[in-house]
């Protein structure tokens, strides 16, 4: 088959049970939900499987975009949180990219952790406080 250029060939796209997959050059399997809003919910719960599995002895270190479609990520997470008692006690989350040059009155209200602590981190009643302690990086 010839390749369109786009990184997958033509004729390799399928309907699946209403979701479409992709398969690209790699064969890794993308999958094309009809709302943003659905593809962010098996986002946020396959987020939720992976919260669950955290523990004292085996914590889960997550790295947080701030693009503004991950707002409704964050709204099911908080959702699960409140309502289905999903707990973040051994979860430890960061940043993962930062403004540079924001003036200072602007950090609080167009930083990433700003979008964070809005959308998420502000409604989450047991994450842990402060940084991630330097004795259990070895674990990651």
């Amino acid at each position: 088959m010839a390749d369109s250029g786009s990184g997958c060939r033509r004729g390799e796209e399928e309907l699946r049970g209403g979701v479409a997959v992709l398969l690209a050059k790699e064969r890794i399997a993308t999958h094309v939900y009809g709302t943003s809003r659905a593809a962010s919910a098996v986002v946020a719960l396959r987020t939720a499987e992976l919260v669950k599995g955290a523990s004292a002895e085996q914590p889960l270190v997550l790295g947080l975009g701030v693009d503004s479609g991950l707002g409704a990520v964050y709204e099911e997470l908080v959702r699960l949180h409140r309502e289905e008692g999903l707990s973040f006690r051994h979860v430890h989350v960061f940043v993962a990219h930062e403004y540079h040059g924001l003036a200072p009155h602007m950090r609080q209200l167009q930083s990433s952790q700003a979008f964070l602590q809005q959308y998420l981190l502000d409604h989450l009643t047991d994450l842990p406080p402060g940084t991630l302690p330097l004795q259990i990086l070895p674990l990651f």
